[in-house]
């Protein structure tokens, strides 16, 4: 609650999508159910942690300026890809091309090769996307089989996104607690996975095959 988390838009841009994570309106305002937020975020931090457990990358996606080092620092602490500048359209889903075009920039274009800043050693699509603002992905995890976790607030539907986190996005405090938490979710699954690497070989053990392995 002291994140402000739970403080919505003004009920005329309310999405009728999003009233399903709202308690009701006070003085006008939407309120996000704090329980729904929590919620949501336990079922992502499983999933999470789930996925580093296994070996997978997850990308921290948001083009909005003010976000931009947050999502730097989540990358880069959590040891896994960020993208803080410019979605490129195909970048997933023609995902080859992309690779070379990334290669190209970082070779003989300085100026472009920051867009790229964050997936220079990404080398195969992530298994999972974190979507901290509204960008547009333009469908593209879905048709790569990509789970998108998203921040949802109440004025917009959730485009592109499978697993919602319904909160205040204007909230800086909800967003560095958000960070705290993916990061240390990520690093979690890590570890375990570090720690039973040293009693299980993979030939006698039974440890999940990694996630990138699916597709």
């Amino acid at each position: 609650m002291a994140t402000r988390a739970f403080l919505g838009y003004e009920q005329r841009v309310t999405h009728p999508a999003n009233y399903r994570y709202l308690l009701g309106f006070l003085s006008g305002h939407a309120i996000i159910d704090p329980e729904k937020t929590l919620l949501s975020l336990r079922r992502v931090l499983s999933l999470l942690k789930k996925i580093s457990f296994s070996g997978g990358k997850v990308l921290v996606v948001s083009t909005q300026p003010k976000l931009a080092r947050l999502t730097r620092v989540i990358g880069e602490q959590s040891g896994h890809f960020y993208l803080a500048r410019k979605w490129t359209p195909g970048l997933l889903s023609n995902w080859e091309l992309s690779r070379r075009q990334v290669r190209k920039a970082i070779e003989l274009d300085v100026q472009r090769a920051l867009n790229f800043k964050g997936i220079e050693h990404m080398a195969r699509p992530p298994d999972a996307i974190v979507l901290l603002d509204s960008t547009s992905l333009h469908g593209e995890p879905a048709a790569a089989n990509i789970p998108v976790i998203g921040v949802v607030d109440t004025d917009g539907p959730a485009r592109d996104v499978d697993y919602p986190i319904p909160a205040n996005a204007n909230s800086v405090r909800f967003y560095h607690t958000l960070a705290n938490l993916l990061v240390r979710a990520l690093k979690e699954g890590e570890a375990l996975r570090a720690t039973l690497g040293e009693y299980t070989s993979p030939a006698e053990g039974d440890l999940p095959a990694a996630a990138g392995h699916r597709r």
